[in-house]
């Protein structure tokens, strides 16, 4: 019809839209994170009889909880809104034992709205044997106090396969199955600097250097053979051998990338005992590393003595064969491994091995100074900590 205007029809199809349903949200909600602080914690959306149907972490609770009710929240965040009746905070020290506290209290309480962090999730180590000859690191999915040597811990198979080839490229460590190496005779890695031949020449004293090396490297160190790498990858280049040359590169790169992540914790998983002081902005979580069971100091979920009394066993060299770690401890750890790596600038670690005993491990801890970083976000005071040891 040539008298329907086109502003009639813009004039239709507006009037023709359903005029969005307003967002109901309980009064509660609203009333809670009025008052929720700028600090890291993990937060509790509650039904009508205080059962968490969600629960969530965040680097700063008061800006989180406020993106709930932006108009760009997601319809999860807003379906949550319409359901929850009550919303319980708990801050913590750091963003770190905020990720560490929801992880447990999900598997905890299963809330009906999580789908992340619900079951254990798989873990695999490289273990090297030292009850024979020549070993080399194999991958497996748990670990001992068998005597042998568990490095880790990968959140993947395929985490775990990328260090081993590193390994096998980097280093001169066998490949073959133990009954190839009792056949004794080389194979072409040999030839190609990729093994010390074990199976021809039997030299133990040679096998050991590089099986040496090879601990350097998976506990964050190995420049010397990086040198070695690097010095032949400009050999081959020269020598227009690009294609090993570029392949070599990519190891160096992987190698790289790999100590940077093993120097966080510079020993076998299941040996490792280590104080780890973490940086916040407002406060400090002390986590102590003892052979795969971990102890968080003033912890929401643990009783505190456990770390003081962990620290006095090692100490005291008393042994607690009893503490053997559990899926909690090697989740704690994975989780704190991961969020470490991330935030290096942020964590202090100090390996007991090198403290003859606690006086002396808090004599070190108190020659720290106030000191913050470049940005000026972090400031660390000590001395609180002392007196609370010490007492």
């Amino acid at each position: 019809n040539p008298d329907f205007r086109l502003n009639d029809l813009i004039t239709f199809e507006t009037s023709a839209k359903p005029t969005p349903a307003r967002l109901q949200v309980n009064q509660n909600l609203v009333e809670t994170i009025s008052g929720v602080p700028d600090a890291p914690g993990v937060y509790y959306f509650l039904d009508r009889v205080n059962k968490p149907v969600y629960i969530g972490k965040a680097k700063s609770l008061r800006d989180r909880l406020k993106s709930y009710f932006s108009g760009t929240a997601p319809s999860k965040s807003k379906k949550l809104l319409r359901t929850a009746k009550k919303l319980k905070i708990e801050p913590c020290n750091t963003e770190l034992t905020a990720f560490l506290t929801e992880a447990e209290m999900i598997k905890t309480l299963k809330p009906k709205h999580n789908v992340m962090l619900t079951e254990y999730g798989n873990k695999y180590y490289l273990k090297i044997r030292r009850d024979i000859p020549f070993p080399r690191p194999e991958i497996v999915s748990s670990f001992d106090f068998d005597g042998n040597d568990y490095f880790g811990l990968f959140i993947s198979r395929k985490k775990a396969q990328q260090v081993l080839e590193i390994v096998d490229k980097a280093f001169q460590l066998r490949e073959c199955k133990d009954a190839e190496l009792k056949k004794g005779r080389r194979c072409y890695l040999a030839e190609i600097e990729r093994c010390t031949a074990p199976c021809e020449n039997k030299n133990q004293p040679l096998y050991d250097d590089e099986l040496k090396a090879v601990y350097n490297f998976l506990e964050g160190k190995n420049n010397d053979r990086l040198s070695v790498l690097i010095n032949k990858m400009k050999r081959l280049s020269d020598a227009l051998l690009f294609e090993q040359a570029g392949e070599l590169k990519a190891i160096i790169e992987l190698m790289l990338s790999q100590i940077h992540k093993s120097s966080l914790l510079s020993e076998p998983v299941n040996a490792a005992n280590a104080l780890i002081l973490v940086n916040g902005q407002h406060a400090q979580d002390v986590i102590l590393f003892l052979e795969g069971k971990v102890y968080i100091k003033d912890y929401l979920l643990s009783d505190s003595s456990q770390f003081f009394t962990a620290l006095d066993d090692y100490f005291s060299g008393i042994v607690q064969r009893r503490n053997i770690p559990d899926d909690e401890d090697l989740e704690k750890m994975k989780i704190s491994m991961n969020w470490m790596i991330k935030n290096k600038n942020m964590i202090k670690s100090y390996y007991l091995k090198n403290y003859q005993s606690k006086a002396e491990l808090f004599a070190e801890l108190s020659s720290m100074k106030k000191s913050h970083t470049a940005e000026g976000e972090y400031i660390f005071e000590i001395k609180d900590l002392i007196n609370e040891f010490i007492n």
